[in-house]
Parts: structure tokens; sequence; C-alpha cells
């Protein structure tokens, strides 16, 4: 039974950070079907119609980006980044979680520079009223912002991940996430 002060209100923030992670990993994986659309749409005009596009792969890539960016929460949360799990699968897991703690030193500071920097940048395009320089001219602003967005909520996933790991170093937890 969770104590009264401890446990309890910390697993609400965990699930909640989980869920928020779901959630941005779900929407951003919505934003396929309009790539393909467009993608379709492209061919078709370039191949059939002999008339292609001059906005359809700016466009995509605005799509491809943003779901990559806003995307990366829910990989950390499920764990389904890319690893070498030659030694970390044969570790016990506290002995992961251990090493994911270590680990955990070098994401935090690079997520924390790019949550800072891409804040900036994000700002600077904003202000500027930041346009493409391609003939379509699109606004770069909404694809920049989701940048620090996307930092932001992987560093909310990266510190659930790390109670986590602190919980399953010193005994609290049997698995830490994923396993």
């Amino acid at each position: 039974m969770a104590s009264e002060h401890g446990e309890y209100p910390m697993n609400k923030l965990l699930s909640a950070i989980d869920k928020l992670s779901h959630l941005a990993g779900i929407s951003s994986s919505l934003l396929i079907f309009p790539l393909i659309g467009f993608v379709v749409y492209e061919v078709f005009c370039r191949y059939f119609l002999n008339r292609p596009t001059e906005w359809v792969f700016e466009t995509a890539l605005f799509l491809f980006g943003g779901m990559a960016v806003l995307g990366g929460c829910y990989v950390l949360k499920e764990k389904h980044h890319a690893g070498m799990d030659l030694l970390y699968g044969s570790l016990s897991t506290k002995a992961r979680a251990i090493l994911d703690l270590i680990t955990s030193l070098v994401f935090f500071t690079f997520i924390g520079v790019l949550f800072y920097q891409s804040t900036i940048m994000a700002w600077d395009s904003w202000a500027l009223n930041q346009h493409s320089e391609s003939v379509w001219g699109p606004p770069l602003y909404p694809i920049v912002m989701t940048i620090p967005l996307g930092a932001l909520l992987l560093l909310l996933q990266g510190i659930a991940n790390f109670i986590r790991n602190v919980r399953t170093a010193i005994g609290l937890r049997e698995k830490p996430l994923g396993d």
C-alpha cells in the first residue's frame, strides 16, 4: 500500500507524464496520413499531369519533421529507440537501472541544451515572422516551434524514467519502465 505522503502522488505524476507522451506519440503518428496524401498527390501531378507542385515537398518535410520531433517522447517512454543490447540485455534489472542513471547525465545535458537553444531559435523565428526562401515561401515559425515543444516532452519523459530508475536502483520497484 502506498504511503499517505510518499509514493502515490509520485505515481500519479509519472502516470500523467506517460499519458502525455502517449498522446503526443499517437497524435504525431497521425501526421503520416496527410504526409502520404501529399506525396501521392505530388506523384500524380508530376507524372500523370506533367505539372509538379512547388509546395508539396516542403509540406511533406514539415510534416515529417513534426512527426519525428513530437513523437520522440513516446519512443523514449516505450524504450523503442535504437540501442546496443549485447551487454545491456545481459544485466540484471537493477544494474540496467544504474547504467540508465549514469547515461541519463548525457541525456539531460543534451536535451537541456536542445530545449534552451531551440526556444531561442523559435522565439526569433516567431519575432522575425520567418518564412522559407523557396518560391512558395511558407512561414517557418510553426514548425520551428515544434522543436522546443518536442524537447520539453522528451525532458518530461526523461525525468519520469529517471525517477523510475532511481526507485529500481534503490530497490523500491521490481522493474524499470519498459521491462
